[in-house]
């Protein structure tokens, strides 16, 4: 969906008396109507005295749920800014096939919706496959009665969903239909999958009323070991290039004691009391951190602090759309 940020309607035009005392009319702020279609979403604007070359479209991809599209159409004549608006586009919107153009005062933009995404099916096998190398998680589900044949199992971006039916015929009659209803079953049940898990080599079996789905690692998803310093002068030098994501009161441990780890997603830390205990702490990171190696862990006066640079995170692109004179249908 598109959100316009701004607002839905402004006001076209309003009267306003000027120091002299005359009434002139002040044209403010155009409407920005939003269109929805089966396949995309138009953007409607009235900009009259604004040619295409004084129009400008930008798209930000500021994170993995979609970004920002801004508009902004500068009048020629008084140089003044007659049109500035900030748009919301969600991850359904395709932000490649984004077109502009601004005809007779009409500025439009186009954005196609993305194809839904169709789910991943994984055979379900009647015998138990040979053993991997591949670390992997395990979802196991008791399913009596049940043969593979009538289990479906699938995966649909972060989501695994298993369903599986089972029971007699409605055109059997007298005891043997009872019989049938009372071996009926049926599950249904939906999960979230962790972000390291390889879609495409997850496998399933049925054997003995018991169906397990294999969910193989990511071989690059690795833990990298944070080195517990006792300074770091780049923490004080540059405070505000910094991001504290923990800070932990540890008195009488030193940093040979501390073992901080870090993968995609969070951060674990471990810390080995003086009177043998372990006390373990975890701390979610930002889902478009990129170095991850670049985390800081420092322990000194008693205190635990973990930063990572604000250069670590994932910075939004900005492209620029380029305007046409004339919709796309005419120019062909």
């Amino acid at each position: 969906m598109l959100f316009d940020t701004l607002g839905v309607d402004s006001l076209l035009s309003q009267l306003s008396r000027s120091r002299s005392g005359r009434q002139h009319l002040r044209i403010a702020e155009p409407s920005l109507r939003t269109i929805e279609e089966e396949d995309k979403y138009r953007l409607i604007a009235h900009v009259p005295g604004v040619p295409a070359s004084e129009v400008k479209v930008t798209i930000s991809d500021e994170d993995a749920e979609g970004g920002e599209l801004r508009l902004t159409a500068t009048d020629p004549r008084t140089k003044q800014t007659v049109l500035e608006r900030s748009v919301r586009f969600s991850e359904e919107m395709n932000p490649d096939t984004t077109m502009a153009w601004c005809q007779d005062g009409v500025l439009e933009v186009t954005m196609e919706k993305r194809a839904p995404p169709q789910p991943t099916s994984v055979e379900v096998q009647a015998t138990v496959p040979p053993e991997s190398d591949m670390q992997r998680y395990e979802v196991r589900r008791e399913v009596p009665g049940i043969s593979a044949k009538d289990v479906s199992v699938q995966v649909l971006k972060d989501t695994l969903s298993i369903e599986a039916q089972a029971g007699g015929s409605d055109n059997a009659d007298g005891d043997d239909k009872a019989v049938q209803i009372a071996s009926q079953f049926f599950v249904s049940f939906s999960q979230t999958i962790p972000d390291d898990v390889v879609v495409d080599d997850i496998s399933a079996y049925c054997v003995d009323g018991i169906l397990t789905v294999r969910l193989p690692k990511s071989t690059e998803s690795k833990t990298i070991d944070i080195e517990v310093m006792s300074e770091c002068p780049e923490l004080e030098k540059k405070p505000d290039e910094w991001i504290h994501v923990a800070l932990l009161n540890v008195p009488g441990v030193s940093g040979k004691d501390i073992a901080v780890n870090v993968t995609p997603g969070y951060l674990k830390i471990s810390v080995q009391g003086a009177n043998g205990k372990q006390l373990e702490r975890y701390v979610v990171m930002p889902d478009d951190m990129e170095d991850l190696a670049s985390v800081r862990a420092v322990c000194q006066h008693g205190q635990l602090r973990i930063a990572f640079p604000r250069a670590a995170l994932k910075q939004p692109s900005v492209k620029e759309i380029a305007v046409s004179h004339q919709r796309p249908e005419l120019s062909a």
